[in-house]
């Protein structure tokens, strides 16, 4: 696995959200989102993650980056 491949971290982060891992899925999304900063939608779905997993604290955060 190339871990700079935005696809495979996409359908790994995607994976583990569906197992209920979000810490697992988050790290996945971090990664995305430091290699793709200009895409607003990397921010938005590491932020619902965030909500998902309850941290209503993290995913406003992560919207004002």
């Amino acid at each position: 696995m190339d871990p700079a491949d935005l696809q495979t971290l996409s359908l790994l982060a995607n994976y583990n959200r569906k197992l209920g891992d979000f810490e697992t899925a988050a790290e996945m999304y971090r990664r995305i989102v430091h290699f793709q900063p200009e895409l607003i939608s990397n921010f938005t779905n590491l932020a619902n993650l965030c909500m998902e997993a309850g941290n209503a604290q993290l995913a406003e955060a992560t919207l004002r980056l």
